[in-house]
């Protein structure tokens, strides 16, 4: 395991354990972690660790903040894959969260597998593809309480940070 794969896994084991206790992941872990991200590229890589730890960070925001805006995603989650991409660059984090959205994938496989069955789900998940079609507003797409089909997305983003500081990615 690298030092760089370790400094990802911390914040991302202790995200899980923090959303899945409270239900969010707290910025009083993020933003030291997106600090120390930059502080780390910059020691590694000189002043072109600015442009490195940039790219890792932002590349999460842009591409997953219209999943925020119809609450398919958290923002903790985005912002967690934020200070993991601050560590580990863009190469990197492009491969942390297809391994992440595919671990997502699995469980939700497994979730409607064991409890909710598929048909129902997709039926919801085209109803409300409609539904925002005919509205024309960012209808929250997550039903709010504890449901089988609700996961805490920290844990398969941690899956993807084990596969990366296990040099699998």
């Amino acid at each position: 395991m690298t030092l760089q794969g370790l400094f990802a896994l911390l914040p991302a084991l202790a995200a899980v354990c923090f959303d899945t206790d409270c239900g969010r992941i707290p910025n009083a872990l993020v933003v030291p972690t997106l600090l120390f991200g930059l502080f780390f590229q910059v020691m590694n890589r000189g002043a072109p660790g600015i442009l490195f730890f940039l790219g890792g960070a932002v590349f999460p925001f842009i591409l997953l903040f219209p999943l925020f805006i119809f609450r398919m995603l958290g923002a903790g989650d985005i912002k967690l894959l934020m200070a993991v991409g601050g560590i580990c660059g863009l190469p990197s984090i492009l491969y942390i969260l297809l391994a992440a959205l595919s671990a997502g994938a699995i469980l939700s496989f497994f979730l409607m597998l064991a409890g909710t069955g598929f048909r129902p789900r997709f039926r919801y998940f085209l109803t409300y593809i409609s539904n925002v079609f005919i509205s024309g507003k960012a209808i929250p797409y997550r039903k709010e309480g504890i449901r089988p089909e609700n996961f805490h997305f920290s844990v398969p983003i941690l899956a993807g940070v084990i596969l990366y500081a296990g040099g699998v990615l």
